[in-house]
């Protein structure tokens, strides 16, 4: 079977008619910093990975899901703990509680790991004083993906942690393999980060800090002869695959 060659196109909004059958699709959302990408297969289906605006304020990944009417989410993933990428995910896995297939996180999430990084969240997310949302800027953003996500294997979604060189997802679909291998982070990226998560916070704790970077995963995304790359902020530390 000739599969379609790739082609990449940049509109200054994303309307379902753009995404036709018999491709596979890998949209990017960055409305500000950071950005969420849903992938949708030849069959129609779709994952998201990440997410970057609360659905109150007009999320281009919301409405998107909407105008293709998806009813369930294939996959969705949070590459790693920063603002910029869970912003609204949390709200958005809320929306399609019961109906995601697959889940995939950083980090093992232990009771004393979300805790960590709540407590992370909350040193460099302070809320604005006059912000509207109760997510806006502050640690319940993470708070919530991380309920949500730990509640998902409850309701039948098949949750795993992303680390180097784990399959995550591997069928046949319109005529090629498609599959999802996790590439991130390393074992020691993330030991290293989980005892800095714990840890008392340091007098030289800033905004600049950028820990949740240390455990962010990454995908790659295949069907048949294509091949995508979604890095989220991943780094080159330990092992430079």
């Amino acid at each position: 079977m000739a599969l379609p060659s790739s082609v990449a196109r940049r509109v200054a909004r994303i309307e379902p008619a753009h995404l036709t059958n018999g491709r596979l699709w890998t949209v990017v959302f960055g409305p500000a910093h950071g950005e969420a990408v849903m992938v949708r297969l030849p069959d129609g289906r779709v994952g998201i990975v990440d997410g970057c605006r609360e659905p109150a304020r007009d999320c281009p990944v919301t409405r998107l899901l909407a105008g293709l009417k998806a009813t369930r989410l294939l996959f969705a993933c949070l590459t790693h703990p920063h603002e910029d990428h869970y912003k609204g995910l949390g709200r958005l896995l809320e929306l399609y509680r019961g109906r995601v297939d697959h889940m995939w996180h950083v980090l093992a999430l232990t009771s004393r790991e979300r805790a960590g990084v709540v407590a992370y969240a909350k040193r460099h997310h302070a809320r604005p004083k006059r912000a509207k949302l109760p997510d806006t800027g502050d640690a319940q953003g993470v708070e919530r993906v991380f309920r949500e996500i730990m509640a998902a294997e409850t309701v039948g979604a098949d949750r795993r942690q992303l680390v180097t060189d784990r399959g995550l997802l591997r069928e046949q679909v319109a005529g090629a393999e498609f599959a999802v291998d996790s590439w991130g982070p390393t074992d020691a990226d993330t030991s290293d980060a989980v005892m800095e998560f714990l840890a008392t916070p340091r007098k030289d704790w800033n905004v600049k800090d950028d820990l949740p970077n240390q455990v962010s995963g990454a995908l790659l995304v295949r069907w048949g002869e294509s091949r995508v790359l979604l890095a989220g902020d991943l780094y080159a530390h330990t092992n430079d695959r």
